[in-house]
């Protein structure tokens, strides 16, 4: 079976927003979601968890004539036995695929070696924007040369992709699961960022998509946004403390 939850074949202006997409299986492509229209489909997916799903190869997957977009998307937990969880059949592929304000942690996979040893696969006119990627049990957390990144934290590691403002610091989540543990839903788990996170007050404004984090609050607080799916109302302190004169 191709997608175990959602399998694609037409359409343009395909749209899942406000889901859950958990504990799916599939034999072959895409544990949640597969699009494998012979010709060109779009999807969006927005304001949705991805959590779970299991699969033979990949948990997201799109064939070279698809566009997907991805906002404010919490994907973790995922498992796959080859592939990892994001991944567009060709790197040869021309449209312009987005992840914008995504947390893609904890996701695992059965190939821990080559080119298939990587977390999120796209083509190089793809952007991934005010994302975070970080946890999962790749080599490469983000493969695809020429892929654009701007203000995300990516763990370190071997990666293709290039960009401006990447961090590879612990992004610090609440409550996060563990990779070895995938795959799980996020039942009892908090992947929103702590005080402390590089990630808050650290994304691009004029990219954000929607005006509610994927909790349903405003996208937008303490005059900039935050990297991954959830808002914050933290704000980053610059002040130095000094000890007082004697």
């Amino acid at each position: 079976t191709q997608g175990g939850a959602i399998n694609i074949y037409v359409g343009t202006n395909n749209s899942i927003t406000n889901c859950y997409i958990k504990s799916n299986q599939s034999s072959g492509l895409g544990g949640a979601i597969c699009v494998s229209a012979s010709s060109q489909a779009g999807l969006t997916v927005s304001n949705s968890v991805i959590a779970g799903n299991t699969s033979n190869s990949s948990g997201i997957y799109f064939n070279s004539s698809s566009l997907v977009n991805l906002y404010n998307c919490l994907i973790v937990g995922n498992y796959s036995n080859t592939t990892g969880v994001i991944r567009t059949e060709t790197f040869s592929s021309t449209q312009s695929n987005k992840v914008i304000n995504c947390t893609i942690a904890h996701n695992n996979q059965g190939v821990t070696t080559g080119t298939a040893n990587t977390s999120v696969a796209l083509n190089s006119q793809s952007s991934v924007i005010n994302s975070v990627i970080y946890g999962n049990n790749a080599l490469s957390q983000v493969l695809g040369t020429g892929v654009s990144m701007s203000n995300c934290i990516m763990q370190s590691g071997t990666s293709s992709a290039s960009g401006a403002n990447v961090l590879s610091s612990n992004p610090y989540f609440v409550l996060p699961g563990t990779v070895t543990s995938a795959p799980f839903d996020t039942t009892g788990l908090n992947y929103r960022l702590k005080p402390i996170s590089a990630g808050i007050n650290f994304g691009l404004n004029g990219s954000v998509v929607g005006t509610t984090d994927l909790a349903g609050n405003t996208r937008i607080q303490n005059t900039t946004v935050d990297l991954g799916a959830y808002e914050s109302n933290y704000c980053v302190s610059t002040s130095v403390f000094s000890p007082a004169a004697p």
